[in-house]
């Protein structure tokens, strides 16, 4: 402290003195509680976005899961299809005439 500080400061009353420091704390109280209410509603937010993000995924993840299966069976019907057409088509003999 400088001189000047120090006399300031014994030219206060101890009152006043009190009187500052309970309004710093005050303040400095007030502001953290703020501080916290703005973190906790910005926590919620964030909770919020997350469970919105984690349904359209889940919707998103669904739907290309039975896209997916649609497709798979689609592929596995013409598969059969094909294996079918395949196996009643006996094979051709050649033609021989008797005579």
């Amino acid at each position: 402290m400088s001189n000047e500080q120090r006399e300031l400061s014994s030219n206060f009353d101890p009152q006043i003195k009190t009187y500052i420091d309970n309004v710093c704390q005050a303040t400095i109280t007030t502001l953290l509680g703020r501080i916290e209410e703005m973190m906790n509603r910005q926590a919620e937010n964030q909770r919020l976005w997350n469970e919105q993000m984690q349904k359209a995924l889940d919707e998103r993840f669904r739907k290309l899961v039975q896209v997916g299966l649609m497709t798979s069976e689609a592929s596995n019907s013409s598969r059969s299809i094909q294996k079918k057409h395949k196996t009643n088509k006996q094979p051709q003999r050649p033609y021989v005439h008797n005579q």
